[in-house]
């Protein structure tokens, strides 16, 4: 008996076994003569043969990393142990000794993939300062918004993870990367909403934001700003009401009339009419203000990532922000400090690479301008910077934060201004005042801006419309990306930024706390300069998003 009992081998179930034995010797007599026939291929150079090549170039768009001889310090690599996501696969000792290539300057064609996390904590030493300063970053300077105008979401075909056109046409498509935790719908933890803070974390110092500033009788002083106010409006239209009627008496007298006094009459007409209608708005709107003094404590924070725009201004100047970005009280591994350079300072490039040896969370960048396209100032110079830190290890930030050239930061604003947004999910932006330590002792030319960041901004505030100042804030990405980005086409995108937010449902604070310090223009030109483009830009900002219609 054989394997087949209990199902009865017949002449049929033979036959069938032995044409099967046929076929399956006749199978291997072709393939033993195409074997014979086949040409000799040359052999394959080693790195072609090698799978992990390939995965390498699947793992990231950008081609495998520079062979190194040891790991230096970063607090944006991950782990040797860290779980790529989407990839399934760990980063091993084995695949580091692959056989590396060039990685090429652009990628033209890559598939969308999940947003990486930020590493929790560090991984190795100092970095090489090639790793942490870019210079000549290719990318053109458009960015997610055409135009102040729309004040719309970013374009459907210019999307991250837009399914209509996912390749990198632009820098703000190569962010797909890490932007996919901010939009709507996603799991990815990169998002600042679904970022907790433990309840102990945030400590409240003082029931008032604005106590340091405000002390002893200075604070008496401050409860009778409205009273103040309206009477200097009063003063100002007894001593207009006395110029017009001295002017009259001198015609009379002199019996001709003077064309030149009632054009330099007019003139401070229509220059105090918007101030003094303004103020009075301001006073009788004015309103109790409930924001206390808050401090994020601890190591278990969000990650943010800080700007620092220059264009032109003096190395020395700049490096003094840059340093005091750096040293700030903040983990080193949750932040980076980008400066975001419009002037391509080759010394300036070379004092952030010696820096970044001390400072491996320090990065340089600068644009690259193509001629002929237009490059929206201080705008377009922060959106670039906003598109750049997706291609940064960790991908970007779960909040950004911007410092002018010039701006000081104190060691705590970090920890002082972000609070008031993580307390409040629905907060886009909060920003401190901008305070000056280098104004003239009688001010003559009121560069100071007391009464703006003392008075009308804290009113600003309580109200719940609190403008950005422009430096110094710290704003929320989904914020900014549901707006796209900073609007371009004005020259006070600040404005026009917390405006834009505020037309969306968001709410931006104002954080009266002394957290910067800058530096106001030493002459007259510069300083009429500074304020013109503050008044032009408003009131181009206003035009554009239609302040003055009804409705």
């Amino acid at each position: 008996m054989n394997g087949y009992r209990g199902y009865g081998e017949g002449d049929q179930d033979r036959e069938y076994r032995e044409m099967v034995e046929i076929d399956v010797q006749r199978q291997q007599d072709q393939t033993q003569q195409q074997q014979q026939q086949r040409p000799q291929l040359p052999p394959q150079p080693p790195q072609l043969q090698d799978q992990q090549f390939y995965q390498q170039d699947l793992a990231s768009p950008y081609g495998p990393p520079e062979p190194q001889q040891y790991t230096p310090y970063s607090p944006y690599q991950a782990h040797d142990d860290f779980q790529q996501q989407g990839q399934g696969r760990s980063i091993t000792e084995q695949s580091r000794q692959t056989p590396m290539r060039p990685s090429p300057a652009h990628i033209e064609d890559y598939a969308p993939a999940p947003a990486p996390e930020w590493p929790l904590s560090p991984a190795g030493g100092s970095p090489q300062p090639g790793q942490h300063y870019f210079n000549e970053t290719p990318g053109d300077s458009r960015s997610a918004t055409p135009s102040l105008r729309s004040g719309q979401a970013t374009p459907g075909h210019r999307h991250p993870n837009s399914s209509v056109d996912w390749r990198p046409s632009s820098l703000m498509n190569q962010s797909h990367l890490s932007l996919a935790a901010l939009l709507p719908g996603s799991t990815a933890r990169n998002s600042s909403k679904d970022f907790s803070v433990d309840e102990n974390a945030i400590q409240q110092v003082h029931k008032r934001d604005d106590s340091d500033i405000w002390k002893g009788w200075k604070r008496w002083v401050f409860k009778l700003v409205p009273v103040l106010t309206f009477a200097n409006t009063g003063l100002y239209m007894a001593y207009l009401a006395l110029r017009v009627a001295c002017v009259i008496w001198a015609q009379n007298a002199a019996e001709e009339v003077y064309a030149a006094a009632w054009v330099f009459i007019a003139v401070e007409i229509a220059v105090a009419i918007p101030s003094l209608m303004h103020n009075t708005w301001t006073m009788w709107s004015m309103k109790k203000r409930q924001r206390p003094k808050l401090r994020l404590t601890g190591n278990d924070v969000p990650t943010v990532d800080a700007f620092i725009t220059c264009c032109g201004e003096d190395d020395d100047l700049v490096m003094d922000t840059v340093r005091a970005a750096c040293d700030l009280d903040y983990p080193r591994d949750r932040f980076r400090v980008v400066i975001l350079d419009d002037g391509k300072s080759a010394g300036l490039e070379a004092q952030c690479a010696k820096l970044a040896l001390t400072y491996p969370n320090l990065y340089y960048m600068a644009r690259v301008k193509i001629p002929g396209q237009p490059h929206h100032f201080k705008a377009g110079n922060l959106n670039y910077g906003l598109d750049q830190v997706h291609l940064l290890p960790g991908g970007a930030g779960q909040f950004m934060a911007a410092l002018d050239a010039d701006m000081i930061p104190e060691r705590d604003w970090l920890r002082a201004v972000l609070p008031h947004l993580l307390v409040d999910p629905k907060m886009a932006l909060a920003c401190p005042p901008q305070l000056f330590y280098n104004t003239p002792r009688s001010d003559p030319l009121a560069q100071s801006l007391d009464f703006f960041v003392h008075v009308i901004e804290p009113i600003k505030d309580a109200l719940g419309v609190a403008w950005c100042t422009g430096s110094g804030y710290v704003a929320r990405r989904e914020a900014l990306d549901q707006i796209g980005n900073f609007p371009l086409g004005s020259l006070a995108e600040d404005v026009a930024t917390s405006t834009l937010m505020l037309g969306k449902g968001w709410k931006t604070a104002y954080v009266h706390e002394p957290l910067q310090f800058g530096t106001v223009p030493e002459d007259y030109g510069s300083h009429l300069k500074q304020r013109t483009r503050w008044a032009i830009g408003t009131v181009d900002t206003s035009f554009k998003l239609n302040f003055l219609s009804v409705g």
